[in-house]
């Protein structure tokens, strides 16, 4: 059924939905990554920079390694 519904758009329609389907893994991927990080590197609350990265993950991550990381 699932497939029915995928190929309806046609190949660029299933190409599409893997595309954003591994676009959101990778960024949830990244948001667990730097809630960890932050939790063990930062001074800022982990949860906020999360967030940052899951809903701007480029200048998030960026963000992120310029500003909330304080390495000894």
């Amino acid at each position: 059924m699932l497939d029915l519904v995928v190929l309806q758009g046609g190949p660029d329609g299933t190409i599409r939905t893997w595309g954003s389907l591994i676009g959101l893994i990778i960024v949830l991927i990244l948001a667990v990554w730097t809630y960890g990080d932050a939790k063990k590197y930062s001074s800022h609350p982990a949860i906020l920079w999360a967030l940052a990265v899951f809903l701007a993950p480029l200048f998030g991550i960026l963000f992120y390694f310029i500003l909330g990381r304080d390495l000894k």
